[in-house]
């Protein structure tokens, strides 16, 4: 969040779905979410491309991270 600039927005806000402040900052924090989740599903596949250079055991140890990266769960 630091990162991208929106942890500055928050500082001392209250959100407030009526004020198009507030709206516009849960618009970019939807933004940023969905770039996060499509980063870590890019870092999954680059890892599943390279599984097949490990030990086997290393290999399914990753594998568990690959899944949790690729398939995160859904609050």
């Amino acid at each position: 969040m630091k990162a991208t600039g929106v942890e500055e927005c928050l500082d001392g806000a209250q959100l407030d779905a009526a004020n198009r402040a507030d709206y516009e900052i849960l618009l970019e924090l939807d933004v940023v979410g969905r770039e996060i989740g499509w980063r870590l599903r890019d870092i999954a596949r680059s890892m599943y491309l390279h599984l097949g250079e490990l030990e086997p055991q290393a290999a399914t140890a990753f594998s568990a991270l690959v899944e949790l990266l690729d398939n995160p769960v859904k609050s």
